[in-house]
């Protein structure tokens, strides 16, 4: 591995490769993907997921409380987290 090896003592914005790489992915890409996921399925992706969900063509009935919670809270506490983070 370059962090441990050749590029040992190599640093970017004061970290080494490794360290750098490690902070980008767990800090700002995993957020951002969660973000992008919950967004997907509350606006785009909800009615396939509720006809794969539906019991005889009947949606449950915390169905509604389910898709506000996809649409608006988790994005918002995802996004906390991002900046808890940062």
């Amino acid at each position: 591995s370059l962090s441990f090896g050749a590029w040992k003592g190599h640093t970017v914005f004061g970290m080494t490769i490794f360290r750098l790489l490690d902070y980008v992915t767990s800090h700002l890409m995993m957020p951002v993907g969660g973000i992008m996921v919950t967004l997907l399925v509350g606006w785009k992706a909800w009615r396939q997921v509720g006809a794969r969900l539906s019991v005889d063509g009947r949606i449950p009935r915390w169905w509604p409380l389910m898709q506000s919670f996809c649409r608006y809270a988790a994005p918002v506490l995802i996004l906390l987290i991002l900046f808890q983070n940062s």
